[in-house]
């Protein structure tokens, strides 16, 4: 099965999108999703560095809204281990209502642990809506999905991947770029200093992206997302 492949550099990451329809529609199809993927990247490229609430009450985009609303559940559903405001010394934004929030002065807001799992599910909404049904969106090697394709990933930690109709995220406490730790433990308000690499399997990108994340700071939640296919390497 032959693809048309395309890729772009996006928020720090190259995204790549896979098809076999080689049609217009199929064509105007990945245009809209990379066009999509680039607006996202305009809207929160001012929560990458040195953002900072200051007291303000306003209105936010419908994407920006809805990706803080999932933060906020997530933080919930992890027991705080995945938190994207850990920076703000337990400030938190409040929904007033829909796209209205209040920015506590001085929250951050750090968007790298779930932005690539929410954007693979919105491309995938949109290539779904133009009709698409065989597909791929490899979002930075670490935040893939599948459609209707054995799609093959090979890890130096996991081995062969295979992918069907599912979702993946793998997380290191490595930056690989780098070799440094990176991700931090929101409870202690530290970087965790093991070396440990999660790799989980499931419907929906931007919960693999969350989860692998969590289990970092927390392998014992492996227990907890059952439903869920996880594996943990410590080395």
């Amino acid at each position: 099965m032959e693809f048309l492949v395309r890729a772009q550099f996006i928020m720090g990451s190259i995204l790549k999108i896979g098809i076999i329809e080689n049609d217009s529609i199929s064509i105007v199809a990945v245009d809209s999703a990379f066009k999509y993927a680039n607006y996202l990247n305009s809207i929160w490229y001012k929560y990458y560095e040195g953002f900072e609430g200051n007291g303000d009450t306003i209105f936010l985009e419908e994407e920006t809204d809805e990706i803080l609303t999932l933060a906020l559940n997530y933080l919930i559903i992890t027991d705080s281990t995945f938190n994207i405001f850990y920076k703000s010394r337990n400030l938190y934004p409040v929904r007033i209502s829909k796209r209205k929030w209040f920015f506590p002065k001085g929250l951050k807001i750090d968007l790298g642990g779930i932005v690539k799992g929410y954007v693979v599910d919105k491309i995938k909404e949109i290539l779904l809506d133009f009709g698409l049904d065989t597909f791929y969106i490899d979002f930075g090697s670490s935040s893939i999905y599948s459609r209707n394709y054995n799609f093959e990933l090979y890890s130096e930690t996991f081995g062969e991947i295979k992918l069907y109709n599912k979702s993946l995220s793998i997380s290191s406490s490595i930056r690989p770029i780098d070799n440094s730790y990176h991700i931090y433990n929101p409870k202690i308000g530290k970087v965790i200093k093991r070396k440990l690499d999660v790799l989980v399997i499931g419907e929906n990108a931007v919960d693999c992206d969350v989860i692998s994340t969590s289990i970092i700071v927390n392998p014992y939640l492996k227990e907890k997302f059952k439903n869920f296919h996880i594996e943990i390497v410590i080395h």
